[in-house]
């Protein structure tokens, strides 16, 4: 990633622009290991400085956290990474809280896997061992959670000016039914090998919840459609949001994932200009580049999808696309279907 990100920048490549973010820094669980294969264990809040300089001098530009971070790991993070200049951001850890994230300095948060920590209607007790697969903690997403709570979160995340990923695509395509997600025409897009191992995932993401998968994929179901009145609420009070899909989590395809994204940002209750906003000028606001990209004026960089539509008026018209402008390269239709 370092190395496409400066040939993009030298011109060679049409891009994607990358902002690249380290390797997941994690806890380590039960099992001796991150919960992220590949990912780099933190067990004590003394390394946070050494890992936080170690990724800085290598031109990372984000330091990014992952599941079993504890608290106080969490904050010599924050503090490691406010010292170098870089933004905190990932997942909000499964034993933190959004409230105490936000606190440790974390400016972006991932997936809203556990927003229900911290957020349950009164009478309700959170689970001893809190596992964002578990059906547990599912369902508690699902049927449980307290808005009046949600909504000061919000208040909090739009005054603090923490920005949430809510990737609510991803969440729908790891509850589809296996039928649903092999009818997705952009499919062919995607080597033949990934389906396996994308197939594999759902078994994993069950096992380790201790359930059957159709027990599991049901709650996940239920989650997946409470999900977007927590981003509802996020909007309405003015927290900051960019798109994310987690592309290529299962079934979830670089680029199309992005429209679908945006499609369901709309279909909760965003105008399409509040949409686009939220793929294009928030992005550039949350890395401090407004002043060089994220809108179209003069003497900004010209990185531009042209649409035969005008999705200000329709979102769906990003699926029709009929060039792109990108690092100085012009990519015509034609282009494109090459």
């Amino acid at each position: 990633q370092l190395a496409m990100e400066q040939t993009v920048a030298r011109g060679e490549f049409p891009g994607p622009r990358l902002v690249t973010t380290t390797p997941t820094i994690d806890g380590v669980g039960s099992s001796g290991r991150t919960d992220l294969p590949g990912g780099v264990p933190m067990t004590s809040p003394d390394q946070a400085k050494g890992l936080v300089q170690g990724y800085a001098k290598r031109s990372y530009q984000q330091i990014r956290v992952y599941a079993l971070l504890t608290k106080e790991n969490l904050v010599a993070l924050g503090q490691a990474s406010a010292a170098a200049g870089l933004r905190l951001v990932g997942k909000c850890p499964d034993r933190v809280t959004f409230e105490e994230a936000i606190e440790a300095g974390q400016t972006c948060i991932d997936q809203m896997h556990t927003v229900a920590r911290g957020h349950l209607r009164s009478g309700f007790e959170e689970p001893e061992h809190w596992d964002r697969f578990g059906v547990d903690v599912l369902n508690l997403t699902a049927h449980h959670l307290d808005f009046d709570s949600i909504r000061i979160l919000a208040q909090q995340l739009a005054t603090s000016q923490t920005w949430n990923t809510p990737t609510l695509v991803w969440h729908d395509h790891i509850s589809r039914e296996p039928s649903e997600n092999m009818a997705n025409p952009m499919l062919k897009y995607m080597p033949r090998s990934a389906i396996p191992a994308w197939e594999a995932a759902f078994g994993r993401f069950a096992a380790r919840s201790g359930s059957d998968i159709a027990v599991w994929r049901k709650a996940k179901q239920a989650q997946a459609r409470t999900l977007p009145q927590v981003v509802a609420v996020l909007h309405e009070e003015g927290a900051p949001l960019m798109t994310g899909t987690d592309s290529p989590g299962p079934f979830t395809i670089h680029g199309f994932a992005l429209i679908e994204e945006l499609e369901k940002f709309v279909e909760i209750g965003f105008r399409p200009y509040e949409a686009l906003r939220c793929s294009t000028t928030e992005p550039a606001r949350f890395l401090a580049q407004s002043d060089t990209w994220g809108t179209i004026a003069v003497g900004k960089r010209a990185d531009l999808i042209m649409t035969r539509a005008n999705p200000l008026q329709d979102i769906h018209a990003l699926r029709e696309i009929e060039a792109v402008f990108v690092n100085g390269y012009y990519l015509t239709r034609k282009d494109l279907d090459m």
